[in-house]
């Protein structure tokens, strides 16, 4: 299964939805994706919304951007938020107290505040 990835803005906040595998073959491409996106991060607009509601799989290649995302983002004073987490992913996330570390929200809406 492939992995896709889209920009968009909301309010100038940035919004990465994420969907199909996001796997050993498909994470690095994501990786720089978010990589640029968070180089932007700053007092204005402070926060990542991943938008997974699409996304069906993830491993822990998945995982570690995950963790890249949020590290990257906190050390420029940023944070990364997560919405519709799907239950495959949501258990991943759980069974490895990751899901903890993130903000997460149902709907889109929520995390943008619009």
């Amino acid at each position: 299964m492939e992995c896709w990835a889209s920009l968009s803005l909301s309010d100038g906040r940035p919004i990465i939805a994420i969907g199909g595998a996001l796997d050993l073959s498909t994470a690095p491409p994501i990786r720089r994706m978010l990589s640029s996106v968070i180089d932007e991060i700053g007092p204005d607009h402070p926060s990542l919304v991943l938008d997974l509601r699409r996304l069906e799989f993830m491993d822990t290649s998945g995982l570690a951007l995950l963790i890249h995302a949020r590290r990257s983002a906190r050390e420029r004073g940023g944070t990364v938020v997560l919405v519709g987490v799907v239950p495959r992913v949501r258990r991943v996330l759980a069974k490895t107290n990751l899901l903890s570390l993130f903000t997460v929200y149902t709907e889109l809406t929520e995390a943008t505040g619009s």
